[in-house]
């Protein structure tokens, strides 16, 4: 990503560059990358989903020049008009892969530099397929990285779960031998203090054997 933007700004010079990327996880797309624009304008390049400008931009598959797209402007939402002023976007390119819209790059100018010219808008064009099949397989070695450490959480989730059910059983069966013989003895007593202390055993035996039904639960 940074090879692009370097790429661009080799060309044009005294602009700004936001690559956003979409993530699955958030449902957003964010900044991945940037080149002469402040954390400011990155903390603020953040677009969900269903935004208007995403959808614009799914639909259509071309870029989207804001100064000569009034009538686009303003089917935006109030606050996508005000984060793209904010950061001074002027141009925001789609990035397709299999008919996908996997990421956003936005361009805009510094201050006191002129609009992008037509020689510039098309160089940034001509590398945006390049720039998208790296885009996407970048998103590809995330999503199996992202798979792989949910498998072996899983695994260890297993383990775990194992690990309780054979602790549960082995508590349970001398657990059970115990409660017998304070029943036994109960029924057997006549001595008013035993009794109570022997009810007393035979609760805690009774909330142990809770204990371990919620660890069979787990497991």
């Amino acid at each position: 990503a940074g090879n692009f933007l370097g790429k661009i700004r080799e060309v044009c010079a005294g602009i700004k560059l936001l690559l956003l990327s979409f993530d699955a996880e958030t449902g957003r797309f964010a900044c991945v990358a940037s080149a002469g624009a402040s954390d400011e304008d990155v903390r603020n390049a953040v677009f969900p989903r269903g935004a208007r400008l995403v959808k614009w931009l799914k639909v259509n598959e071309t870029r989207l020049e804001l100064p000569k797209r009034p009538g686009v402007g303003e089917y935006l939402t109030p606050r996508e008009r005000d984060v793209l002023a904010a950061i001074g976007v002027e141009i925001a390119f789609p990035l397709i892969s299999m008919n996908r819209l996997i990421g956003i790059l936005l361009a805009g100018s510094k201050p006191g530099r002129a609009a992008f010219t037509r020689v510039e808008v098309g160089f940034i064009a001509s590398l945006l397929p390049q720039a998208s099949i790296a885009l996407e397989n970048a998103l590809l070695f995330r999503e199996q990285r992202e798979r792989l450490r949910r498998m072996s959480r899983a695994d260890k989730l297993a383990t775990v779960g194992e690990l309780a059910a054979g602790a549960a059983h082995e508590i349970r069966n001398p657990l059970t031998a115990i409660r017998s013989s304070l029943q036994y003895l109960a029924a057997k007593t006549e001595d008013a203090t035993a009794s109570r202390l022997l009810a007393t055993a035979l609760q805690e035996t009774e909330r142990i054997d809770g204990i371990v039904s919620a660890l069979l639960s787990f497991s």
